[in-house]
């Protein structure tokens, strides 16, 4: 078993429509990577990635919103040196599948605030786009709240 405690941050941007003044999201992100070699094919990992993300309102408190999912992928070890280069394979899939995540989550509590939010792609991401086209990786289902570490201490 693999496993990358990584605390990288990632930063992506929302932009918000209020009718008096746009406004924006910051979104702060720390994952966890746990990879989990398949017992018949050393060469298919189950993928568990648990994204905790800080939401920074302008003029209102912060929310924490917490995103565990698992997904089942091909990998080719033999064409990574290190266990660095494969996490840094996996995180291309990361922004998007974050957004996709949250988008749902924003959009139902700026509902409740009173006014619509759209989420925009990571700003400072430069893969962005070439890996939504090159990968569009299904989306995984959501883990149970009780496999989220970080619910459960």
């Amino acid at each position: 078993m693999i496993s990358i405690h990584s605390s990288r941050l990632r930063r992506c941007t929302m932009e918000i429509h209020q009718p008096w003044a746009p406004g924006r999201f910051d979104l702060q992100t720390n994952h966890q990577i746990t990879l989990l070699p398949d017992v018949n094919d050393v060469s298919v990992y189950t993928v568990t990635l648990v994204v905790k993300v800080d939401v920074l309102m302008q003029s209102r408190p912060y929310l924490n919103i917490e995103v565990a999912y698992e997904s089942r992928v091909q990998v080719d070890l033999a064409t990574y040196e290190h266990v660095e280069k494969l996490d840094q394979a996996l995180l291309v899939r990361l922004p998007m599948l974050m957004l996709d995540y949250v988008r749902p989550i924003v959009s139902a509590l700026s509902t409740q605030a009173g006014y619509p939010a759209v989420c925009l792609p990571p700003t400072n991401y430069a893969g962005f786009l070439e890996s939504r086209i090159q990968a569009q990786p299904s989306i995984p289902k959501p883990l149970p709240a009780s496999t989220n570490p970080f619910t459960s201490h």
